[in-house]
């Protein structure tokens, strides 16, 4: 098949108008202008860039002074338009020029602009043929080489027929040319099948008459048939390629004989060969082929995290179907989010919610709903729960007790599998859906060495028993939980004050400088941990605090030295011990590198009041008060305040 290119670069006029605004200075380029007379007011030159591809430009002046309005006129070639326009001014700066105006500076100038391709519409005329419709249309980009659909491509393209001498005949579908009477010995483009257009245009059927039977082909729903020829002799093997597009399926292929008035004859035989092409051996006569494709009903399954249910309007559904959900949570829950994914796909599907009707458009596969529930307990959207009298402190220690936020902390059972196609991202994290209903969190395993110990050995133990990895070459999935807090004050500026019963996190203070303001942790607790633990109207339940006269707000902060030996927050004022203090090492801290040497062992991080060469931590194997340098790798046990 002859083909015809056309090559336009359509930025051409762009880099040479910026080569030469770079070279500007130079003589050649007759920008500078001469020596002016002291008595005469300096003109400055406007020139029209010489490589513009695709169009004109004339300005209303060729020289000017400064201040006067130049006005440039373009004149796109047929099938172009103007994609923009560049003024550039010797110094190479850019000099704005709406509508095609602009003010002349009081330098030389430089013109150009870039033209690209329009698309415009031709229009197929089945030119007497017995295609249906009898016209159909296509859009294509101006001064680009394309193929032409076959004429059955565009509908029930099959025959021309025509009374002849010995009576009626059928001719075959050849290409397509712009005169309804183009022969076929006569196609402008060699083969009829290639065109390069720049505007709107008709181009009509060119058929010729051929002694072999047609091949005409009718289908319904979705997707592509063609035939390896238009026409045959009798015996000849014809194949068919027939493909579905996304979401169908291949339905029922037939071929039927065709007679000479047009009349649907008997069934002809079509094998199928592989999975897209079909055979069948061409009859004495002309043949249609009829193909069916149908939509695929694919299945949607319903998830829900904590408490609540989701209703579908149905179980399965076929591509580009709107699919309805309905959400109920249960007495004291609230619904978070909503989310679908294609199985086999990361991405998200979107979903519209619409007065607590929610819906997406089905794709092409099933999917999976995912609905997450909170709980609110007396709070309408913040997902705060005051746990009953008598649920005490991981270390046994009496007082009250609430659930506020989520966050990683016990490493995932062995019969749970994760599956990472369906996902939510909470800040820093990117939740991942368990087999067990709860969501999980992958993180690198850089558990604590004993630092005496020469050969490196891990001892660091989970809860299950398994030893933690170390130095970051391992990885685990850790289940995330609801925090749990401790209510250290009912009154801390007017608002409760939360302290973190166990350690959350493993991190360490700063680099080298010990001062509070400025350090890591606390950039850490006020972006990535109130962003990963809290969301829905969680965040809005925070209260902020200005804590040790600072100006600024902060939404989670660490205990001072001082807060930790406060009888009212139910502390003891000796330094070397206190049950009070203990926190429990997660999981998820071991992982990060937390010294877990017994279950309670959490060293964590207290806020410098004073800058000295350490930070004040607890050791909470004692509750002890002690100091470390701020690099070390310690624990995080946030406080933050939450309106009454």
């Amino acid at each position: 098949m002859k083909k015809h290119t056309v090559i336009v670069n359509l930025t051409a006029s762009l880099l040479m108008a910026l080569a030469l605004c770079a070279c500007s200075n130079s003589s050649d380029g007759g920008l500078t202008p001469g020596p002016t007379p002291a008595t005469a007011t300096a003109k400055y030159t406007v020139t029209i860039a010489g490589a513009i591809e695709n169009g004109k430009v004339t300005a209303s002046a060729s020289k000017a002074e400064a201040g006067t309005e130049i006005t440039l006129t373009t004149a796109p070639n047929t099938g172009y338009k103007l994609s923009q326009i560049l003024v550039c001014g010797e110094d190479a700066s850019g000099i704005a020029a709406p509508d095609g105006k602009f003010k002349m500076p009081a330098q030389n100038v430089i013109v150009t602009a870039l033209f690209t391709a329009k698309d415009y519409t031709i229009t197929f005329n089945a030119n007497n043929g017995s295609q249906t419709p009898a016209t159909a249309t296509r859009t294509f980009t101006a001064g680009e080489s394309k193929d032409l659909p076959g004429i059955h491509e565009l509908g029930e393209g099959f025959i021309k027929k025509v009374e002849g001498e010995f009576g009626e005949q059928y001719w075959n579908f050849v290409g397509w040319s712009k005169s309804p009477d183009t022969k076929i010995e006569a196609c402008e483009w060699g083969d009829c099948s290639t065109y390069i257009g720049f505007e709107d245009t008709m181009l009509y059927a060119v058929w010729g008459e051929d002694p072999v039977h047609s091949i005409g082909i009718s289908k319904s729903g979705q997707g592509t048939v063609s035939s390896d020829v238009v026409g045959a002799d009798k015996d000849a093997d014809i194949t068919l390629t027939i493909k579905p597009d996304a979401g169908y399926e291949i339905g029922t292929v037939s071929a039927n004989k065709v007679g000479d008035n047009g009349e649907i004859g008997e069934q002809i035989t079509v094998t199928k060969e592989s999975d897209y092409t079909w055979k069948f051996k061409m009859p004495d006569t002309h043949v249609k082929v009829n193909v069916t494709f149908n939509a695929i009903g694919y299945t949607i399954k319903i998830h829900t995290i904590y408490s609540g249910k989701v209703l579908c309007e149905c179980e399965t559904a076929t591509v580009g179907q709107k699919v309805a959900l309905t959400a109920w949570p249960d007495s004291g829950w609230a619904l978070d989010s909503i989310t679908v994914n294609k199985d086999g796909s990361i991405d998200l599907i979107a979903v519209n919610n619409n007065n607590n009707k929610w819906e997406f458009v089905m794709p092409a596969g099933n999917v999976t709903v995912v609905a997450n529930f909170y709980d609110t307990n007396n709070w309408a959207s913040g997902g705060y729960d005051e746990l009953a009298s008598g649920e005490d402190g991981t270390v046994g220690t009496s007082g009250k007790y609430v659930t506020f936020g989520r966050w990683p902390q016990t490493v995932k059972a062995e019969g749970v599998t994760v599956n990472e196609k369906i996902t939510q991202i909470h800040g820093d994290f990117t939740y991942c859906y368990g087999s067990d209903g709860a969501w999980y969190v992958k993180a690198k395993e850089n558990a604590f060495i004993e630092p005496y110990d020469m050969y490196q050995t891990p001892r660091v133990k989970y809860s299950d028993g398994s030893l933690a990895g170390t130095k970051g070459k391992s990885e685990k999935w850790f289940k995330v939980e609801l925090i749990k807090w401790r209510v250290i004050t009912d009154n801390y500026s007017g608002k409760k004050l939360l302290l973190a019963e166990n350690a959350i996190a493993a991190r360490r203070y700063n680099g080298s400088e010990t001062s509070y303001i400025n350090s890591e942790i606390r950039a850490w607790l006020n972006d990535a941990f109130v962003q990963s633990a809290f969301f829905g109207g969680q965040l809005s339940k925070i209260a902020p605090v200005a804590i040790d006269n600072e100006t600024t707000t902060v939404k989670a902060f660490l205990l001072s030295s001082y807060d930790i030996q406060k009888s009212e927050y139910g502390f003891s004022n000796n330094i070397y011990s206190d049950s009070a203090r203990k926190r429990k090492t997660t999981d998820y801290t071991r992982a990060g590198g937390a010294e877990a040497r017994t279950e309670f062992a959490a060293y964590w991080w207290l806020r410098n009041l004073v800058e000295y060469t350490t930070v004040p931590t607890v050791c909470a194997e004692e509750g002890m008060l002690t100091f470390h340098t701020p690099d070390n790798t310690e624990c995080v046990v946030p406080a933050l305040c939450v309106s009454k």
